[in-house]
């Protein structure tokens, strides 16, 4: 996993995701020696994106490094049957 190598090696890192995810920065920050903290993030939904990069702002006012982006979804439906919804799903998040 891209944190747990960046926390293994001294990084402050941070995960985010749709779901609360501070069980796994915890596990992560007892990696060390660096450290792991959890933000909600649906890159999905712009006031998501905006509240976060507000949250990044304030935690690191001189910025971050390093920027991993993992969110991925599809659509369960061939590409050619697509529906204006599924491929708006799909290009928003990817």
């Amino acid at each position: 996993m891209i944190a747990a190598g960046f926390v293994a090696n001294g990084a402050r890192v941070y995960i985010a995701s749709r779901n609360d995810c501070s069980p796994l920065a915890a596990e992560l920050s007892r990696r060390g020696p660096g450290s792991c903290h959890a933000l909600v993030l649906d890159v999905a939904k712009p006031d998501s994106i905006a509240a976060c990069v507000a949250e990044l702002t304030r935690r690191e006012p001189a910025g971050v490094g390093v920027l991993v982006n993992n969110a991925g979804t599809n659509w369960a439906e061939p590409i050619e049957t697509y529906s204006q919804k599924g491929w708006d799903k799909v290009y928003s998040v990817n």
